[in-house]
């Protein structure tokens, strides 16, 4: 089996993913400050784009599937309040 090795080092890839992307995400929740909770939450952003591109997604794929998910909640037009003073 000559990919026997390289599908073992793949899955040893994605475990190893998996685990820092939870140990990243359990530090971005216990952040408090600013400074750390910003450092979290790029390394969170991070590892989280290397799964995305690991899966063959794109950024235009992930804002998709947010509109998705937005589904009917839209931005109305600016328009005065009625009886507001002008």
């Amino acid at each position: 089996m000559p990919n026997a090795p390289a599908q073992k080092d793949h899955l040893a890839f994605l475990e190893e993913l998996a685990a820092k992307l939870r140990e990243e995400a359990e530090e971005l929740g216990r952040a408090n400050a600013r400074a750390d909770v910003v450092h979290e939450t790029a390394d969170v952003l991070y590892l989280a784009l290397v799964a995305l591109v690991r899966g063959g997604g794109t950024l235009t794929d992930v804002v998709a599937e947010l509109s998705r998910r937005r589904g009917a909640v839209t931005r109305r037009p600016m328009a005065a309040k009625s009886g507001a003073a002008t």
